[in-house]
């Protein structure tokens, strides 16, 4: 099971902010698992993340597609809302082999958050290179250049190709259009890792 592909996010209007899950690179592991730990400092979204969507990323991340899709059914029964679920649900079906399904719930998940959703699923049709994957993120920012989100996940992409230079610029941007104290600390201490990585 290679490239998977898994969103975390809450609404926009609670939080703005996703996370992808990618199984090829520990990087990317290490940036999940931080920043889903970072979700419980966002009282709002916490139902959300301990919840149906967990299970569900755990489930497709194991393998388990069926019982991720599941999982996802039932948060979108709950808020039909749920952009990240229909991305998420739509990942699963494609790797199912249910391509139509995969295709509703991404079209679905457009409606819902066009700026978001067209980072989130064009990653499955876009071959996986990272040069590729800065595509994906940065080209939202063209339609909103305050978008948290597409903001931190370029930073990370950046630092992944090799340009720390402007990760490093993306995350002192995160930074700026966060109010967590929390999220502005990791992203301040991410920032000046970088630079300092970079002075050596």
């Amino acid at each position: 099971m290679k490239n998977l592909t898994y969103t975390k996010f809450c609404n926009v209007s609670d939080l703005g902010m996703f996370f992808r899950f990618h199984s090829q690179r520990r990087f990317w592991r290490f940036a999940v698992v931080l920043l889903a730990l970072l979700l419980t400092a966002y009282g709002s979204c916490v139902g959300f993340a301990a919840g149906d969507f967990d299970h569900g990323v755990a489930a497709a991340y194991s393998g388990d597609l069926e019982l991720a899709v599941q999982h996802w059914s039932k948060m979108i029964r709950k808020n039909p809302k749920s952009y990240a679920a229909h991305v998420n649900r739509g990942n699963a079906y494609i790797r199912s082999g249910r391509v139509l399904a995969a295709i509703l719930d991404w079209h679905k998940a457009n409606e819902l958050a066009p700026a978001f959703a067209y980072a989130a699923f064009t990653g499955d049709f876009i071959p996986a290179s990272s040069e590729n994957r800065l595509i994906n993120f940065a080209a939202p920012l063209e339609l909103d250049p305050n978008y948290l989100a597409s903001v931190f996940m370029t930073a990370v992409t950046y630092l992944d190709v090799g340009r720390s230079d402007k990760a490093a610029e993306m995350y002192r941007k995160s930074i700026e259009l966060t109010t967590n104290p929390l999220l502005k600390s990791y992203l301040d201490h991410w920032a000046s890792s970088v630079e300092s990585a970079r002075m050596e």
